[in-house]
């Protein structure tokens, strides 16, 4: 089919190569690398978000309290009855 459309391709492995492709993947670059993080140690900078859940939990719970670690991209969920319950949560 490729060979019908004139798309200039390389064949390896079924995998195939045009022009088009190859310029536009150059640029892409990733927006933050996952082998240095931005904290030199475990806990020291944490990115917090309460998330809304479309059905209830097992105790009503109507809210997810996310919590993610940014030197191990480690993720903590904690599910809650309303959302003033996150003041007074600690970790």
């Amino acid at each position: 089919m490729l060979q019908e459309s004139n798309i200039p391709f390389k064949h390896k492995d079924l995998d195939f190569q045009c022009e088009t492709c190859s310029m536009t993947k150059n640029f892409k670059k990733f927006p933050k690398s996952f082998d240095n993080p931005d904290s030199p140690h475990p806990l020291e900078l944490l990115h917090v978000d309460l998330c809304d859940m479309t059905y209830g939990g097992f105790e009503d719970e109507r809210y997810l309290l996310v919590i993610v670690d940014d030197y191990s991209s480690m993720k903590f969920t904690f599910p809650l009855v309303h959302k003033s319950d996150c003041i007074d949560f600690h970790i």
